[in-house]
């Protein structure tokens, strides 16, 4: 009984045989890679590498220009944050001033303060507004400007990508015409 055990973990000699084959073909293989990593030769060539780079270059770019619409976009909330209404302080003081100053009226009765109230309020209402319009214009250029960097950044990935891209396609179908002649 043991020896039919033995048999049946024993491969047959055509499959060591293939085996065999195999694995000194996997070995062949990869003395001839480690050999060329030792020359310093590029299994795809250096127009292949210098693709990468290029792409690795324009991926970097594209991630630094992202991270610096995000920083800047950070910057604002921090300073929105700070300043609830900005130019509020303005406005107050403005606000300020303006009441110390009465303006000669015919009757000085209650409706005419109320009038000069109301005025004041718009006044400065306007003011408020001014300063916020003027401030969401630069937020928004700002925010232009960095999304057509980013989109430039991207764009440049794209292009960097096509270019592997077409190297690889160059390269493998170099590789299938090598095998067909073979």
């Amino acid at each position: 009984m043991a020896g039919q055990r033995g048999l049946r973990n024993m491969p047959p000699a055509l499959e060591r045989d293939r085996s065999d084959a195999l694995w000194a073909e996997m070995q062949a293989t990869l003395g001839e890679v480690e050999l060329s990593a030792s020359n310093g030769t590029h299994v795809f060539g250096r127009d292949h590498d210098r693709k990468l780079a290029e792409l690795r270059a324009a991926q970097i770019a594209l991630a630094q220009a992202w991270a610096r619409s995000e920083a800047d976009d950070a910057i604002e909330t921090n300073k929105n944050k700070e300043a609830k209404i900005p130019g509020l302080g303005d406005a107050e003081g403005s606000k300020s001033i303006g009441s110390g100053v009465q303006r000669p009226s015919t009757s000085g009765g209650p409706s005419d303060k109320l009038g000069a109230k109301l005025q004041e309020e718009t006044e400065v209402d306007m003011l408020l507004a001014r300063k916020r319009r003027e401030a969401n214009d630069i937020y928004f250029d700002r925010v232009n400007r960095g999304v057509l960097d980013v989109v430039a950044k991207l764009s440049d990935v794209a292009t960097a990508m096509s270019a592997v891209e077409r190297e690889s396609r160059d390269i493998w179908n170099d590789g299938d015409g090598v095998q067909e002649a073979k």
